[in-house]
């Protein structure tokens, strides 16, 4: 493929990207969306599985392997990082955050490090609305305080605090994303958008024991996918960290009337208990994504549950 540059600042790029995570659900969209955008996309996760049909390297490694992380980075002369490889939720491993840390913050700083010393020039790096902790509802902004009440928004924190002090002390160009509650295809953690569609299509019933009084912000994986790729494309940054959500915050109960809508042999119960995995806090605003970069999400709640309802009752979802 020829190269095509694209100016960053004062800085110019031949679009070459490792994308880590590559076999999740975000990293897996990023790189299809790259690569059909006409970046050389190096893919890089610790297994491998279906990212191998994008047509693209896929490397198994560990962000705990330096080596690995210097060898792929080299061999391929990457021009910037999307690192979307992580423990990907407070739902998994609560019984070994030392694992968490050494995954979402050392793993971090391995890729810093390595993007510090090859000169990559363009680091996005996928954090989480989770390091803002429980609020009183109200909007959230970039500059609302950080207060996490578990270790993987911890981790997120501290990983972010690197991303920041690479920037400053080093000169990186380096970002932030703080996801909302992201679904769609391919995920494969614990999803109560899932865990209610896949019912219905196989005729069970779901029954959570939370929802009822909470609210809910959720965003589609190609909405996340877009908004990272215009991370990584921008000529210049005004911030280092930007909030992506879908725009949508509204009562559990609201979607799951939807599920029932559009799945209408769905039979969902909602219980009325705390959910441990997201406390309360009020909405992500995403008004400086939106003037920095122009960036909105386009897939309405309603239009990405039909979406990912139909994609469930394919085989690619078996």
């Amino acid at each position: 493929m020829p190269s095509v540059d694209l100016k960053l600042g004062m800085k110019t790029m031949n679009r070459t990207v490792l994308v880590t995570g590559v076999e999740g659900m975000i990293g897996y969209a990023v790189a299809e969306r790259l690569r059909n955008k006409g970046w050389s996309v190096v893919g890089m996760d610790q297994r491998l599985g279906g990212a191998q049909a994008l047509g693209v390297p896929v490397y198994k490694a560990e962000l705990r392997d330096t080596h690995a992380i210097y060898s792929v980075l080299s061999e391929h002369a990457c021009d910037a990082i999307v690192h979307c490889g992580a423990i990907s939720g407070p739902m998994l491993v609560r019984d070994n955050p030392v694992l968490v840390f050494e995954s979402n913050t050392l793993g971090t700083l391995n890729l810093l490090e390595a993007a510090r010393r090859l000169r990559v020039k363009r680091f996005v790096f996928v954090s989480s609305l989770m390091v803002y902790g429980a609020n009183d509802g109200s909007p959230l902004w970039e500059e609302s305080p950080v207060r996490a009440l578990e270790p993987y928004g911890a981790s997120k924190i501290a990983a972010e605090a690197m991303v920041g002090a690479y920037t400053a002390q080093h000169g990186l160009d380096a970002v932030s994303a703080r996801l909302a509650w992201v679904y769609g295809p391919r995920r494969q953690t614990v999803c109560a958008i899932r865990m209610m569609l896949q019912n219905a299509l196989s005729g069970r019933p779901t029954a959570l024991p939370s929802g009822r009084n909470v609210f809910r912000q959720y965003v589609h994986v190609h909405d996340v996918a877009d908004a990272l790729i215009a991370l990584l494309e921008a000529p210049s940054l005004s911030r280092r960290v930007y909030n992506v959500s879908g725009g949508d915050y509204r009562p559990f109960t609201e979607i799951v009337d939807i599920v029932r809508e559009i799945a209408p042999e769905a039979r969902v119960q909602v219980g009325d208990a705390p959910d441990p995995d997201d406390p309360l806090m009020g909405p992500l605003s995403i008004a400086a994504i939106a003037q920095d970069l122009g960036w909105a999400p386009s897939i309405p709640l309603r239009d990405g549950l039909v979406a990912y309802r139909d994609w469930l009752a394919t085989p690619a979802a078996a």
